[in-house]
């Protein structure tokens, strides 16, 4: 929780430094340091799902952006309009990444931020990384359900570093971690007004 306070003090920054300077925060920590000061704040509101529940969101959310790939092709009709940004997969994309981050926060992972500095998706198109988390995170699933004692952490985790990798190379560096904390903004502002009724 202490190296959490600091990180939050100065979020820009992360707590360690590379070559005697300090770094930007990447998209990867950014993320974490996020929704970790948002489970803080708004804990007892802002409930965060089970282990297994946040994986079963995560499903739900590639069904989302595998659906906003599918509407991108003109020859198919759909029964209602799609409004869009042009962004939709990313987003959509992010939030699988971001269930499989809140995954790895109930079970107290120690994020592997040096992982994500080293990890590279630049040979690998989006469509096949997404596809990769799907084919990986029902195993996970299954073997939590099952009582299974194997360790699957380490998967979701290198699950959630190559989307956050994918989604940055094809929007723009820090993209991911920005778009979370636009999330949590917005989610504060609507715990605001409720408390507020």
């Amino acid at each position: 929780k202490a190296i959490c306070q600091i990180l939050l003090c100065f979020q820009r920054y992360l707590p360690q430094s590379k070559n005697g300077r300090i770094s930007m925060l990447n998209s990867y920590a950014k993320a974490v340091v996020e929704l970790r000061q948002m489970d803080e704040e708004h804990g007892d509101v802002w409930k965060m799902p089970s282990y297994n529940d946040s994986l079963m969101f995560a499903m739900t959310e590639i069904g989302e952006a595998i659906d906003a790939i599918l509407r991108q092709k003109p020859e198919y009709f759909r029964n209602r309009e799609f409004a869009t940004t042009g962004n939709e997969v990313y987003e959509e994309a992010a939030d699988v990444a971001m269930m499989l981050i809140k995954a790895l926060m109930i079970r107290n992972v120690n994020f592997d931020y040096a992982l994500f500095e080293a990890w590279s998706t630049k040979n690998h198109s989006f469509l096949n990384i997404l596809l990769k988390v799907a084919s990986v995170i029902p195993v996970a699933i299954a073997m939590e359900n099952a009582n299974l004692d194997l360790a699957t952490e380490q998967d979701v985790e290198i699950c959630a570093i190559h989307l956050i990798k994918g989604i940055d190379n094809e929007m723009s560096e820090g993209w991911f971690g920005n778009r979370i904390a636009e999330k949590m903004n917005k989610t504060r502002a609507k715990i605001a007004a409720r408390k507020a009724q």
